[in-house]
């Protein structure tokens, strides 16, 4: 099962988004130890990798892939009702 923690699940769209672990951890304010927690705890929980990294940056596997399409979908619905009730 994956995880329920929605910003794990945050940092991996962004490190899909940004292909990078130290561009997302900028991009999101918190350290890059932090993010590689974050995708290492997905991962195992996901059963297998979702990126395949390189020098050139971190790319998706077909898990990854999958994973993606359900957290984008997932986070379409969640962040217009989350503006409804906390707008910041």
């Amino acid at each position: 099962m994956i995880s329920r923690n929605l910003r794990h699940l945050r940092l991996f769209a962004a490190v899909a988004d940004l292909k990078s672990l130290t561009l997302t951890s900028e991009k999101w304010h918190i350290s890059q130890p932090a993010v590689t927690q974050a995708i290492n705890k997905l991962e195992s929980e996901a059963g297998g990798a979702l990126f395949e990294r390189s020098r050139h940056g971190f790319f998706l596997t077909p898990r990854g892939e999958v994973l993606l399409r359900r957290v984008e979908a997932a986070f379409g619905l969640l962040d217009s009702v989350l503006g409804e009730i906390s707008p910041r």
